[in-house]
């Protein structure tokens, strides 16, 4: 054993270069795989804590107003286990900005209460007693308020001065975000507040009297066997949402996230492990070929066939540990640096979760098996070898079919040297096909890495000049009509066009399945919104009956052209109202549905109300400023600070997205310098024999060269093809109900990919030919005998 241990160190040596490619490749898979996992569940375990501690709601409801007996009637629903009422107001914030309406979500709490449903974090200050409020750590942040500072409000058309006597977090809002349809927070211009129920109950519909309830399901009961009872109990009191906890956006957004971490921690892994394998399998298929007649000798001698083959998997057992140990090492230092990535976007208390000792476990068996799985596929040839047959050199391989017979024009176009390197690449096709899919695979991992921030650019700036294309949205606090609306709108100066939606929550039901979405109506000639097929390039215009759904969302409710949807929106109260699907578009939107408005109003019978203007004007500043003091406005988007605030977002993901390109490079050149070394390893008697011939390195090197080059042509398509396919499984990983990943991928990322996979090509050639130079060939001569 002593002796085949210094035998496996020798081997490792001289092919120490391969070695470390199949290192590298299982280090990054496992990098990955360590960093995802360890997010995931520093973010999942940080959320179960959170909810738990402040008791975060299963279900959700807001009425216009509902009389606390009646509250307490409803938790004799079989299924709740309790249920709570508050008042929910927004407030406008005075003098904090002079171009935005800056609102604050009051939400009343009860301070003899500590088990309440939805309890805040006090992160500084003290509970506010009458006159005061906490508001929320990011807005406290964005705007530069302090524990101490006083805030005027206009809530309901009085204006009150509250001191700030706290800062908080809450479940309720871990992505802070308005209902307007807008995905980036804006800190500055909205934030929560809490307000002792005794203050809110005089700004809001009187004593004893809330709009907005939450509710905890008993244990086994789930959200849809409450929901009907519930909904009928409630339509009096004006039902204007019933929402399930993973329909609450601020959930939502938290629960893609960690959702897609839990997909990408397998999904990516996988690839690079996938090739680590493969180089492993061909390396220890080729070390058994050069060594057969080695075998057949320690054969003879008495060696098992297992004790060989424990032999050859040590080279696959210690290349997997070190790859493990290193990757799991890097994977620590990465999930420090996203964690922070990640509380910068959700307000979660400070994560203090010890790594867990599992998924590096798990990282480290995951490598070392791989290891042994390539190791073991390249030399379980060894347990069907003979030792007589083992000590005689393999028999030539035998040519069926000769290319250049059957196609001779082939032959005259190409030189000696051409000819020679294309009856190689012919001759022996496994050899061929694994140079190519080696190039091929590092092609199509350098062009996604490099298309990785091409791909969020588009998902984000695709929305702002193909699909939103106003310059400003004014969301309104209530409907109005839309004649008046437009006519107000053209009259401000400096409007080149207006055109009023409405956007109105709504579920959408197909036989069992269910969505919760919102749906916006537009004019017949909408121009301003569009509604952009990023398959066809072309816009489409609103249905004039029915609904047109995004391709994620008619996925998730099994729908296509001709079915037919029931709708239930606020305006519907309890009816369900049919809409037959006119077609599906694919966006880069996610989860969306579009209507006509005249359309709507019919389906629904309600008078032509709209609830949003969109502008298009030479200087959004000078209206936003015109309409600050609008009391029937609620909000003002401006779409150069949302494509700002999209921008400062990208910003912060680009050294992530940096460091992707820095290892699909490092991947690429891991893989086609390693193909390239194992080929030539294979083909050292070859090219020893050509010198001994009389060939000069030069002329050999030519061989090599061309040979490669045609197979770097060859493997441009295919990466091409590849690149589309893990594209296309990404997308299948990580679309979520907000945005679907674009499968496009540009030509400058196809360039960077062609133009890497060129050098490292060259480099290669380079290379080969000092070896070739080298060559000791009496030696070389010498290793099969």
């Amino acid at each position: 054993m002593v002796t085949l241990w210094k035998q496996a160190v020798r081997g490792v040596w001289r092919g120490r270069k391969s070695y470390f490619a199949c290192i590298v490749l299982l280090a990054m898979g496992i990098m990955v795989y360590v960093s995802y996992q360890l997010l995931y569940v520093n973010l999942s375990s940080a959320q179960k804590q959170f909810y738990a501690s402040q008791r975060f709601a299963d279900g959700f409801a807001s009425v216009d107003a509902i009389p606390a007996g009646a509250v307490k009637n409803l938790s004799d629903i079989k299924g709740i286990s309790r249920i709570d009422s508050s008042i929910t107001l927004d407030a406008r914030v005075m003098g904090l900005s002079d171009t935005k309406i800056v609102t604050l979500r009051l939400n009343s709490f009860d301070p003899e209460d500590p088990e309440r449903l939805n309890n805040f974090v006090l992160a500084k200050g003290t509970v506010p007693e009458s006159g005061g409020l906490l508001i929320g750590q990011t807005f406290a942040a964005a705007n530069k308020l302090a524990v101490g500072d006083t805030v005027r409000l206009i809530v309901n058309g009085q204006e009150i001065e509250r001191q700030i006597t706290g800062i908080a977090q809450s479940p309720e809002y871990v992505y802070v975000i308005p209902d307007t349809g807008q995905l980036l927070p804006d800190d500055s211009a909205f934030g929560f507040a809490f307000v002792p129920a005794a203050d809110l109950e005089t700004l809001g519909s009187g004593r004893g009297i809330a709009n907005r309830l939450s509710f905890l399901l008993e244990k086994g009961a789930t959200f849809r066997q409450v929901e009907a009872p519930l909904r009928e109990a409630l339509e009096p009191y004006g039902l204007r949402s019933l929402t399930a906890r993973k329909d609450q956006p601020s959930h939502a957004m938290l629960q893609q996230e960690i959702d897609q971490l839990g997909s990408m921690s397998a999904s990516i892994p996988t690839v690079f492990i996938v090739m680590a394998v493969l180089i492993l399998y061909i390396m220890l298929k080729r070390m058994i070929e050069q060594e057969r007649m080695q075998i057949g000798t320690l054969k003879a001698f008495g060696f098992s066939n297992w004790t060989i083959v424990l032999h050859y998997l040590s080279y696959g057992g210690v290349t997997g540990a070190v790859g493990g140990v290193a990757g799991v090492l890097l994977g620590l230092v990465m999930t420090g640096g996203m964690t922070q990535m990640y509380l910068d976007y959700f307000s979660l208390p400070a994560i203090q979760v010890p790594p867990d000792p599992f998924y590096i476990l798990m990282g480290l068996l995951i490598a070392v098996l791989s290891g042994l799985a390539g190791a073991f596929m390249g030399v379980r040839g060894v347990l069907r070898l003979e030792p007589g047959e083992a000590m005689r050199p393999p028999s030539p391989p035998v040519l069926k079919s000769d290319l250049f017979a059957r196609l001779p024009l082939i032959r005259k176009l190409l030189t000696s040297y051409g000819f020679m390197a294309s009856r190689n690449i012919t001759r022996n096709k496994f050899r061929s096909t694994f140079v190519l899919a080696g190039m091929a695979f590092a092609f199509a991992i350098t062009a996604f890495m490099a298309s990785y921030g091409d791909m969020f650019k588009t998902l984000m700036l695709d929305q702002f000049t193909k699909v939103e294309v106003y310059d400003l949205k004014i969301t309104l606090k209530t409907p109005t009509g839309a004649a008046d609306a437009l006519e107000t709108a053209d009259a401000l100066k400096g409007v080149d066009s207006a055109e009023a939606i409405l956007e109105l929550p709504a579920e959408l039901h197909r036989e069992h399945l269910q969505e919760a979405v919102s749906l916006t109506a537009l004019p017949d000639d909408a121009g301003l919104y569009r509604i952009y097929d990023v398959d066809s390039k072309q816009n489409h215009s609103p249905p004039k009956e029915g609904i047109l759904l995004s391709s994620t969302l008619a996925k998730k409710l099994q729908a296509k052209r001709g079915d037919v949807l029931t709708v239930r929106t606020p305006y519907t109260g309890d009816r369900d109202i049919p809409l037959p699907v006119m077609g599906v578009v694919h966006t880069n939107s996610g989860s969306s549905a579009f209507v006509s408005l005249k359309g709507i109003w019919n389906a629904l019978d309600i008078p032509p109300t709209v609830n949003s203007i969109l502008l298009s004007a030479k200087d959004p500043q000078a209206i936003k400023a015109e309409l600050t003091d609008a009391k029937n406005v609620a909000a003002m988007t401006d779409q150069e600070e949302a494509k700002a605030s999209y921008m400062d977002m990208f910003r912060t993901y680009s050294s992530l997205m940096e460091m992707m390109q820095g290892i699909g490079m490092i991947i690429a050149f891991a893989i086609i310098t390693n193909t390239a070394s194992i080929s030539l390893s294979e083909r050292k008697r070859e090219y020893a024999t050509m010198r001994v011939l009389g060939m000069h390195p030069k002329e050999i090197g030519k061989v090599v060269s061309f040979e490669y080059w045609v197979l770097s042509l060859g493997a441009l398509p295919l990466g091409i093809l590849l690149t589309r396919m893990i594209k296309q499984a990404m997308a299948t990983t990580i679309d979520s109900d907000l945005f679907t990943m674009p499968l496009n991928t540009p030509l400058g990322s196809y360039l960077s990919a062609a133009v890497l996979c060129a050098a490292t090509v060259a480099l290669s050639n380079r290379l080969a030919r000092r070896r070739i130079s080298k060559f000791d060939m009496v030696e070389v001569l010498k290793e099969r005998e």
